[in-house]
Order: C-alpha cells, then structure tokens, then sequence
C-alpha cells in the first residue's frame, strides 16, 4: 500500500492497514518533524531508524507514547557504514533494479554543471519523484 502524506491521513491509514497494530519499521528521513506520526503508527516494539531531521535538528520527544510501545530509535549516519556494507547495498541495489523489482521515478535531470540547480529542485520540493545527475 503506498501513502500520499500530503493527502493522506496516514497514521489511521497505517491503523487501517495494519489492522490496529501499526507498522514494525519506520525509516524516517524528516524525524523531528513526523515524530507525532510515527509514534502513532509504530507497533509495539517497533523500530524508527532516522537519517535525518532537517526541518528540527534538536527534537522533542513524545516519550511516553514511544515508552509504552518500548520503540527503538536507531540514529543512522549515512557517511560512516562500513566499507561492506555500503558494497553490499550497491549489489542488492543493483540487483533489485536490474531485475525491476526497484523502480524509483526520476522527477528531474540535470547535467552534472547543474549541480546547485539540482540541490535547489530538492531542496524546494520541486520536484515529484528523484533528481538525477547526468555524468559524462
């Protein structure tokens, strides 16, 4: 089942879906700002793994909620996995395109002198779906 969160009231979706249980996974990449959300959907001993809090890079908690779930919240740099691991994602990346069972929609491309036109298309949320750099 695939959500809009922009049109979507997503935590009663997810309660809808899931049957009242909520979702055992959120891979969260705005965590401050979908904090309340999350903690609504997330399952009883769910797990948000967050690389990311633009909008709020000090957020605060809705601790009680998240307790009584006992949810783990897992921080992810992106920038330090290990060397292997980030071998083994471009395989099964690679795998999962290849085979089209991954299919992301590219919104926008840019040439690579484009770059900061690009990072400004993201940025601003002009765009539905991935930018791509092309390099030569």
């Amino acid at each position: 089942n695939a959500l809009n969160y922009r049109t979507d009231d997503v935590a009663t979706r997810v309660g809808e879906i899931t049957g009242g249980l909520g979702v055992d996974r959120i891979v969260e990449v705005a965590f401050g700002r979908n904090l309340g959300l999350d903690a609504e959907a997330i399952a009883l001993h769910g797990t948000i793994a967050a690389y990311s809090s633009d909008a709020e890079a000090e957020p605060r908690l809705p601790f009680w909620e998240l307790l009584f779930k006992n949810v783990t919240i897992r921080l992810v740099g992106s920038d330090d996995l290990p060397e292997e691991a980030e071998r083994l994602a471009v395989k099964d990346i690679s795998t999962c395109l290849g085979a089209g069972v991954l299919r992301p929609r590219i919104g926008m491309r840019f040439p690579l002198e484009r770059i900061a036109e690009a990072h400004e298309a993201l940025e601003g949320s002009q765009s539905c779906g991935r930018v791509i750099l092309d390099i030569d």
